[in-house]
């Protein structure tokens, strides 16, 4: 029972603080890392870069005492060593140390903090997702083109009716409006049969009669010509008073035999003494003026709009206006032609035309 009282007094007492625990890391520059490990989890920067380093915490769990080895018997005879044996047993041993290497870690390149690593981007669930998205993407937009081509039908047939209506009347206004919104329509519908070939026809017809000139070609000219002097390039009020404007003509065309060069019109005109040609070529007009089989004139109606006009070369030579044979074609209804006020009174000159706006109807047909 000898100190007891000892024994009492030191299960009272608070147990030692546990040796600390050292850490030796290495960085990939090849700098050491050396300290104590805490609770929490340390990045101590590195002495040579300064890169952070990841350490572990200390270990919370107590350590694992190891068995004391197992005592052997001596063995009954000594065995003497082989010389290799012995010059083995005199070298020093060779140690090998494994180190801790951290694992890399994607830093900021400005603050040198470490970053998490990213996960991947096209996970499945992304995948997903963007297929969904593009399966409802490709709903939406087929369910409008269907509403648009829905909307283009109604449009055609009722903006077709109130053009005409508004042909009639008089209207060019709002007729040209409203054929141009059938004509675009049929344009969406992507349509070439016979109802939109005459819809896109009654278009044309329809803006080049709002856009006509205020004036006669022969009241116009003079006004053109006023400036004019030979030499020059243009009449400098041409740009302002008749580019854009459109002219309807009822003549005869003169179709020369080399296709380069342009139609000439059989009209004369000669404003203030001075001759003018006019010259337009285009395809259709080729084409209808070539009808007669002994090589004549044939009259044509076609509407065009005005492109330059040229000063004579020298005093006695004519000045030349040319159409612009982009915008010209072939006049087609004959409803539209009186609309404008040409319908003839003679019984057999109404015949005449609609002979001729027939013809011009078939001219077109063909070249389509």
């Amino acid at each position: 029972m000898a100190g007891w009282l000892s024994r009492a007094t030191e299960g009272f007492r608070k147990p030692p603080p546990p040796a600390p625990e050292l850490y030796e890391v290495g960085c990939d520059c090849g700098g050491r890392v050396t300290g104590e490990r805490s609770r929490q989890v340390q990045r101590p920067p590195c002495p040579s870069c300064g890169r952070l380093i990841f350490v572990l915490p200390a270990n919370v769990y107590p350590r694992s005492v190891k068995p004391a080895p197992k005592k052997t018997a001596p063995p009954s005879k000594a065995v003497k060593p082989t010389d290799a044996e012995e010059t083995k047993s005199k070298s020093p041993a060779k140690v090998r140390t494994t180190v801790e290497e951290p694992e890399a870690v994607p830093r900021d390149p400005r603050s040198g903090i470490a970053l998490e690593a990213n996960e991947k981007w096209l996970t499945p669930f992304r995948l997903t997702l963007m297929a969904m998205l593009a399966v409802s993407g490709l709903t939406i937009w087929g369910l409008w083109q269907r509403h648009q081509v829905e909307l283009a039908k109604t449009i055609v047939a009722k903006a077709t009716e109130a053009g005409m209506q508004a042909l009639q009347d008089g209207d060019f206004e709002t007729a040209a409006r409203e054929l141009e919104r059938a004509r675009d329509a049929v344009n969406l519908l992507r349509r070439t049969d016979e109802e939109s070939q005459s819809v896109r026809r009654l278009c044309r017809e329809a803006v080049a009669a709002r856009g006509l000139a205020q004036a006669s070609l022969f009241e116009l000219l003079p006004t053109l010509l006023a400036d004019l002097k030979p030499g020059d390039k243009d009449a400098q009020k041409f740009d302002g008073l008749s580019r854009n404007n459109w002219i309807l003509f009822d003549v005869t065309v003169l179709v020369p035999e080399d296709d380069a060069q342009p139609c000439t019109l059989d009209m004369p005109v000669l404003p203030r003494l001075r001759p003018i040609r006019i010259e337009v070529d285009f395809a259709a007009l080729r084409q209808a003026a070539r009808q007669s089989p002994a090589n004549e004139p044939v009259r044509v109606i076609f509407a065009a709009q005005w492109e330059r006009i040229a000063s004579p070369a020298g005093a006695n030579t004519e000045a030349v206006l040319t159409l612009n044979g982009q915008s010209a074609f072939l006049w087609t209804s004959y409803d539209n032609y009186a609309a404008l006020g040409y319908r003839e009174e003679n019984v057999e000159e109404q015949q005449a035309t609609h002979a001729v706006l027939d013809r011009q109807l078939a001219v077109v047909k063909e070249l389509k």
